[in-house]
């Protein structure tokens, strides 16, 4: 590292303030991680999209099981949640047969879109750190020249 008091590469940024009074002189030299800084954030994207992506599949589970059960369609809470989860289960419908005994149903689409929720879910996740995570491949080389 050099001496220069503001220094600042790739995965760090440091920074010197002095004040001086009299007699003395006070020095205050920070350092800030940006490569910490960016995993950081990287770790909050990425458990954001967990946390919607298991809210989703947490939704379709409680339909499945609804439907299992043979919940009242005219129930506020099985309404609410046939008709948010209508529009995730489309790409599925009709995908293979439901069988069902009266009112109780096993809806294999639901199964296979937790399956794919899942999925797609676990893929973007990768995909982000694949695409912003921070680069530990790099190598620096600090040359000192003493001047007579």
């Amino acid at each position: 590292m050099t001496n220069d008091p503001n220094i600042e590469d790739a995965d760090r940024v440091q920074e010197i303030r002095e004040t001086h009074s009299p007699g003395e002189v006070n020095r205050e030299e920070v350092v800030y991680d940006t490569g910490r800084e960016r995993q950081a954030t990287l770790v909050r994207i990425t458990q954001l999209v967990w946390l919607l992506g298991g809210l989703l599949i947490g939704l379709l589970g409680i339909r499945f099981i609804l439907k299992l059960i043979a919940a009242n369609p005219a129930n506020p809470f099985a309404a609410l949640v046939y008709q948010f989860t209508d529009v995730f289960l489309w790409p599925f419908a009709g995908l293979t047969v439901t069988p069902g005994v009266g009112n109780v149903v096993l809806e294999i689409p639901t199964l296979i879109g937790i399956l794919i929720y899942a999925l797609i879910t676990w893929a973007v996740v990768k995909i982000i750190w694949v695409l912003f995570a921070p680069n530990r491949s790099r190598r620096v080389t600090t040359y000192r020249q003493n001047r007579l």
